[in-house]
């Protein structure tokens, strides 16, 4: 029989669920892709890109868009152009 050592949950030593973190971006993505049919996981669209603070940025959501098979670009438009 082996003798391990009993240890409660809160001495676990986990790594960080990558999914659970709330990503706004990525979250849009994945609606984005649902809408026009795109079967795609999160950590299918994610795998791979050099996320920030384990998040999408706007910079990578082309190519994280590129992988559920739809296209984007960014725009830049000055703050006052969108005031009415």
């Amino acid at each position: 029989m082996l003798n391990a050592k009993t240890t409660s949950p809160t001495e676990w030593k986990t790594v960080d669920n990558t999914d659970s973190h709330y990503d706004a971006l990525l979250d849009s993505l994945l609606l984005i892709a649902k809408l026009h049919g795109r079967s795609v996981s999160r950590t299918g669209l994610k795998t791979g890109l050099p996320l920030v603070h384990n998040r999408l940025t706007v910079e990578l959501f082309p190519r994280a868009a590129g992988r559920a098979g739809l296209t984007s670009r960014l725009l830049k438009r000055s703050l006052k152009r969108n005031q009415t």
